[in-house]
């Protein structure tokens, strides 16, 4: 008999383990962002486990059909705008409501109002916006202005004007500041001369989301569009590579430049304020500037049988925003931010220079010592900034945006030109610039064209 009690133990322990795993709640999500917040979710809450189903896509042609057949396989979803077309699901009706969860509630009720539109229906919460992206802001190089000794009233103050300013670049200024440049793209290093001209895109996504935030008829055919198109013509297979005489100094780095595009979260997380100060630029003169931005959301589906786990996990994104994200999407949150590794990284810093100082010191390579005294005097520089800006976010960052960027945002998953393949069309067609026989009167004919294919297909 006391053989057998071991055994039972034995058999007990073993069973136990499986028995609670089975007990575990899965939710299963499809391909998103963060996902190592989700990860941390788990840890926080054992009894569940979250499975991500990359083959199901951020489409809502592909998520219409859970939806349509009331499949439960699939507890919460990401999809983002405008190539997921999220006001499609919200018009529908195919969400859960989400307003009952007080910490949501709040959250929602502090969000800026031009957001929280886009996730509210007849007062209920559809779903939780989880990124927030601007394509481009503009920010001016003061540096850079004040010793090609421009004043402010000399300064291109629209896209258009910008685009002239720098296709006269080499003539006025080329010649006499050979190392600066009149625009700066992030986007830029991302193409191979060959393949692509970033500002072509600015230029395209800049016009369409200004004819369509004030409500215009979206046509190509326009003055505006062909003075648009006719300054950037030039530029087409051309970046800080090139070697045509007309465009050698057109593009260059961030430190170099006059004016740079940078997405809104670079501006927040590396604080450019040292030199660089967000300026607007509307698309022509007389016209609104406009910020269009892009939404990433998280959804319940209606038909899970997880709800409450499901709104559970999709909070942990409340939680746990990014800084810079927090501060766009309350309006009231304008508390400066400093890393949490800025002590640290001070004091690293600061051992750095002492040991540096050192080498100098003990260094008979007259090469060396001056590459060293190099390497010391830019160290010194960048303490000195840290400790003058000791926030990663500062407050001026938080007031140009609030001044400057956000009562001209413009979310362009709510416009009538919702279909998935929107701009994926309009940017094939794009594409055709500099093509051989394709002048700009046969582009903007075949712009045209898809345009009012696109508006055909969706019945607008």
């Amino acid at each position: 008999m006391r053989k057998v009690i071991p055994i039972i133990c034995v058999l007990v322990m073993l069973i136990i383990p499986c028995w609670s795993y089975s007990e575990k709640t899965t939710l299963v999500t499809n391909w998103g962002v963060y996902t190592s917040l989700l990860e941390e979710y788990e840890k926080d809450h054992p009894e569940i486990q979250i499975y991500e189903d990359e083959s199901v896509e951020q489409l809502y042609s592909t998520l219409i059909n859970y939806f349509l057949t009331n499949d439960s396989s699939l507890d919460f979803f990401f999809i983002d705008s405008p190539i997921g077309a999220p006001k499609q699901i919200r018009e529908k009706g195919f969400f859960t409501d989400l307003s009952s969860d007080p910490d949501i509630m709040d959250y929602v009720n502090k969000m800026n109002p031009v957001i929280r539109k886009c996730i509210m229906k007849d007062e209920k919460i559809v779903a939780l916006p989880t990124y927030l992206m601007f394509e481009y802001i503009f920010i001016i190089n003061r540096d850079v202005q004040n010793e090609l000794g421009l004043k402010d009233e000399e300064l291109p103050d629209n896209l258009l004007s910008l685009l002239r300013f720098a296709n006269n670049w080499n003539e006025r200024y080329g010649i006499e500041f050979p190392n600066y440049f009149p625009l700066y793209n992030t986007s830029a290093a991302m193409y191979p001369v060959e393949m692509y001209n970033p500002f072509w895109g600015l230029v395209m996504e800049k016009y369409i989301d200004s004819m369509l935030a004030t409500g215009q008829t979206l046509r190509f055919d326009t003055p505006l569009f062909r003075a648009l198109l006719a300054e950037i013509s030039p530029w087409n297979n051309c970046n800080e590579r090139s070697t045509t005489k007309k465009q050698k100094h057109v593009i260059g780095e961030l430190e170099n430049s006059l004016f740079a595009v940078i997405p809104i979260s670079y501006y927040f997380i590396y604080d450019y304020l040292g030199c660089n100060c967000l300026v607007s630029m509307p698309i022509d003169k007389d016209w609104p500037d406009v910020f269009g931005c892009k939404l990433e959301y998280v959804f319940v589906n209606p038909a899970s049988k997880h709800i409450p786990e499901s709104i559970s996990a999709v909070k942990t994104y409340i939680d746990n925003m990014t800084p810079e994200m927090e501060r766009m999407m309350i309006p009231t949150q304008n508390d400066p931010w400093q890393s949490p590794n800025y002590e640290t990284d001070l004091a690293d810093l600061k051992e750095y220079i002492e040991k540096q100082k050192t080498v100098i010191e003990n260094e008979t390579d007259p090469n060396m010592k001056d590459w060293y005294e190099f390497d010391l005097g830019v160290s010194e520089q960048m303490l000195q900034e840290m400790i003058d800006q000791p926030f990663s976010i500062p407050s001026e960052a938080i007031q140009e945006y609030r001044e400057k960027v956000e009562p001209f945002i413009f979310p362009i998953g709510e416009s009538k030109y919702d279909s998935e393949t929107f701009y994926v069309e309009l940017l094939d067609v794009m594409e055709l610039l500099g093509s051989e026989g394709i002048t700009n009167d046969l582009l903007v004919k075949k712009l045209d064209e898809m345009i009012v294919k696109i508006e055909m297909e969706l019945g607008v």
